[in-house]
């Protein structure tokens, strides 16, 4: 995926969370400056948005997954340093092919390169499946 396509996706994975937080209830309110807080809500929580579209992968059964990066472009002695998500309470991924979300708590993802996961298996669950649609988990 070329830079400007991935940089309009991100975008669009930014206004779908915050219409979708503003279905539900909250006030938000966009990041003017590129920090890796791309949402912050009336509350002071501040949200990072990562979408992803979905892979096939051929096993002995047909799922999908969906890797979401968090590699930061800033390098550090000649590699590229994870994302620490400095600031951010909560990591929201947007699974696009199947529309479903997951509101992580950072912590839970902090020091990670990448998540992968596959949002309708039942036979290959992710540690990140509890955080499936927890909207509630914001308020």
């Amino acid at each position: 995926m070329n830079k400007i396509r991935s940089i309009a996706l991100g975008k669009a994975g930014e206004l779908r969370v915050a219409s979708e937080l503003l279905l539900r209830g909250n006030d938000v309110y966009f990041n003017s400056a590129d920090s890796g807080v791309d949402l912050i809500l009336g509350s002071g929580k501040k949200i990072q948005v990562k979408v992803a579209y979905s892979s096939a992968v051929k096993d002995y059964w047909e799922c999908r997954r969906y890797v979401f990066s968090f590699k930061s472009w800033r390098k550090v002695d000649k590699h590229y340093e994870p994302h620490n998500l400095a600031g951010v309470d909560y990591v929201i991924l947007w699974a696009i092919n199947d529309n479903v979300f997951f509101v992580i708590p950072a912590e839970k993802i902090r020091g990670r390169l990448a998540v992968s996961l596959n949002p309708i298996s039942t036979k290959q669950q992710s540690e990140y499946m509890l955080f499936k649609d927890k909207w509630d988990s914001l308020k």
